[in-house]
């Protein structure tokens, strides 16, 4: 009788382990749902990929350099050209050449749209490609491309002729 009430006592307590087992499953599995297949992007530096953290780092550190193509003097590189008069021209072409020289801020910001979107012609295939194949040196390329980006846009190719 002894042995039916300590086989019976351990099945009781297997019983109660797996139902908290369970319970912790079923709520690891609705964190889970509610994090990551739910409408909200959850942004966690920590539980991104090291190819997802190299191309947010480096897609801020090229839209940071907007900031620099104000402080270049004389004709700048082909790709700064590229950039800062492209973004002169979209605005004349939807106002005037006068509103463009007079309204530098929405130059600027224009500017903006186009070095981010030259950073990522290049940047989003690139990462899009390695993520998964080669996370550790996607990382290590997507970091050398905002490296050349950087480059072309302030030093390499400089454009002596003028526009």
């Amino acid at each position: 009788m002894e042995h039916s009430r300590a086989t019976r006592g351990e099945h009781c307590s297997k019983r109660l382990a797996i139902s908290v087992q369970r319970q912790l499953l079923c709520n690891a599995d609705l964190r889970q749902s509610r994090c990551y297949k739910s409408a909200r992007i959850r942004w966690n530096l920590f539980t991104m990929k090291s190819a997802d953290k190299a191309i947010t780092t480096s897609g801020l550190v090229a839209i940071a350099s907007t900031a620099g193509l104000v402080a270049v003097r004389g004709w700048g590189t082909v790709l700064f050209q590229i950039v800062v008069l492209g973004a002169w021209s979209i605005v004349a072409h939807f106002s005037s050449g006068l509103f463009a020289d007079q309204h530098h801020g929405i130059v600027w910001i224009v500017a903006l749209l186009l070095n981010t979107l030259g950073f990522a012609i290049v940047g989003v295939p690139l990462w899009l490609i390695s993520r998964n194949r080669l996370p550790k040196s996607g990382s290590v390329l997507i970091i050398c491309w905002t490296v050349l980006y950087l480059a072309m846009l302030f030093v390499l190719f400089p454009a002596t002729d003028g526009p």
